[in-house]
């Protein structure tokens, strides 16, 4: 009994010294030589350790490098092997821990995946893949660096922490669920499946609380400020040979708010958009729904604030994508309009769009039917405007109709009147009017018709007062710069009209606001009452 008992004590000293000193060493190289054999990377660890009793295996100073360059590093790793699982022929992980690692890759212009060169190589032996299962992954405090040929500077992704229960790798395929901790508070939650016989990664992923503030450094040049928590889920498909789809189930953004190149800002506003897909191999981007609802739209310039610079050497042109809009919304939208306006806020009540086609970096792409717009707006509780229009393209053309309902006269009285002439007291202007905009060149031709009408004179002195003014020959021509009031129906107007003058010309002009327009008055009807056209048959002009 003792002979046998110091035979065990032997044997079980033996296993230690082999495991403890011996094994480190194999476990190296056979981790060194099959990565080399199936990815074509240099596996290399400063030290390594195993417990032959636990079976755990610590490695620090892990580097990975390919044929051009190190890609990845860590600080160090663990790994539990479970050994009564082993003795099955099932290779299981009871824990697999990462710390600290750093990975870097690299993209090209046309988002090919150029660090790290994989050469996936499968085995000669057996087309049977390794039956492989870890229970608990863990990557913690990881960082992966972001870098393309058309930046000059990485985007750095830090703080990751990674959490996988149940990673399993068995007839081609390995999946698992794994979080990842973004800054602060976000959170991504992803479920993986990598299919290795056909070189493809699918991710169902759900992202929560993503602070948009924490992102501004990776915003074109023109867009700046944002703000919003966003929460979102979806699913990605990649083939590894070719760049991946990414497809957006539903996303929504809480407080969003950015600028864009001194032209505008919007704050505060809710976003929620629906079935929208990315396809990084076209460059094109198809939405079924983007909606705002709320927040404050202030419209700050009609042009960009910097001229747009082209690409230096050492930047690629912009890629062109193509934008497909099938339906866009907003609602109850506050728009601040350019101070040289001087006109007060307007409210959106709605604004629906459908078949909406954007290009961003290229020529315009034509869609195949032309887009639909609906719009409703007010200012203050009664005035309203509604449009209808249709979009088509090459070139930009909206046709449609403008309603405008009780549109208090007064509002105006800042844009009309800078130089504080003329004042309205007191008027509220109706109107419908067909429109067409062709690129540059715009017009609009209907009627219309000023209820309760009184202007005032410099010295407070009513000038002009109606009850009602029809003008059923109206309209505004852009290219001209004129206003024509037509079929003037002045049978219950009274005051002196023809001494409103020149108070556009005469007031001081400010870069960018509208100048030399024209009104363009008559011919009259219905003039048995007094007023001081000198000739009602033809038309009078005020510059």
């Amino acid at each position: 009994m003792k002979k046998l008992l110091f035979i065990l004590i032997g044997l079980t000293a033996l296993y230690g010294v082999i495991g403890f000193l011996y094994l480190p060493g194999v476990i190296n190289a056979q981790l060194t030589e099959q990565l080399q054999k199936h990815s074509g990377q240099n596996f290399r660890s400063t030290s390594t350790s195993f417990n032959p009793f636990t079976f755990t295996l610590e490695m620090d100073d892990i580097r990975v490098q390919d044929k051009q360059s190190e890609w990845f590093k860590a600080q160090s790793m663990s790994i539990n092997l479970n050994a009564w699982r082993l003795l099955s022929g099932h290779y299981t992980i009871s824990d697999f821990t990462l710390n600290q690692p750093l990975i870097q890759t690299q993209w090209d212009e046309q988002g090919q995946l150029i660090q790290p060169v994989l050469q996936l190589v499968q085995s000669e032996a057996t087309n049977e893949p390794i039956p492989l299962n870890i229970e608990q992954f863990q990557i913690k405090d990881g960082e992966w660096q972001i870098s393309q040929s058309h930046h000059l500077k990485p985007t750095t992704l830090s703080g990751i922490t990674f959490t996988s229960e149940d990673f399993q790798l068995n007839q081609g395929t390995a999946q698992g669920e794994l979080k990842v901790q973004l800054g602060k508070a976000s959170q991504v939650e992803l479920s993986v499946q990598f299919d290795q016989a056909a070189q493809a990664v699918l991710l169902n992923w759900s992202l929560n609380h993503l602070n948009l503030a924490e992102w501004s450094s990776y915003l074109p040049a023109s867009v700046s400020k944002p703000q919003g928590t966003v929460n979102s889920a979806g699913q990605l498909l990649w083939q590894l040979d070719e760049q991946p789809i990414l497809s957006i189930k539903n996303l929504e953004v809480e407080g969003f708010g950015i600028e864009v190149d001194g032209m505008a800002r919007i704050s505060e506003a809710f976003i929620q958009a629906e079935n929208a897909a990315v396809d990084f191999n076209h460059q094109a981007i198809s939405v079924d729904l983007l909606a705002t609802e709320h927040g404050v739209f202030q419209w700050h310039s009609l042009t960009p604030s910097t001229a747009q610079q082209p690409p230096t050497e050492s930047q690629a042109a912009p890629m062109a994508w193509h934008i497909q809009l099938q339906h866009l919304v907003f609602y109850e939208t506050d728009v601040e309009l350019p101070d040289l306006w001087r006109l007060d806020p307007l409210v959106i009540d709605t604004l629906k769009g459908t078949n909406i086609s954007l290009g961003i970096g290229s020529e315009q792409t034509s869609p195949t039917q032309a887009s639909e717009w609906q719009a409703s707006l007010r200012q203050g509780a009664s005035a309203l405007i509604n449009i209808q229009a249709q979009q088509s393209h090459q070139p930009l053309t909206l046709i449609g109709a403008l309603k405008v309902t009780d549109w208090p006269l007064a509002a105006l009285n800042p844009m009309l009147f800078p130089d504080h002439q003329w004042q309205v007291k007191q008027g509220l202007f109706n109107s419908q009017q067909s429109f067409e905009w062709r690129g540059d060149q715009w017009h609009t031709q209907g009627h219309w018709q000023i209820n309760n009408f009184e202007l005032l004179d410099a010295q407070g002195l009513t000038t002009a007062a109606w009850p009602a003014l029809v003008s059923t020959g109206g309209g505004i021509n852009g290219n001209h710069q004129t206003i024509y009031l037509g079929n003037l129906d002045l049978s219950q107007a009274q005051g002196f009209i023809q001494t409103m003058s020149n108070h556009i010309n005469q007031a001081e002009q400010q870069p960018g606001a509208p100048s030399d327009w024209r009104i363009q008055i008559g011919p009259f009807k219905n003039n048995s009452q007094r007023h001081e056209a000198a000739n009602p048959e033809v038309p009078s002009s005020i510059d």
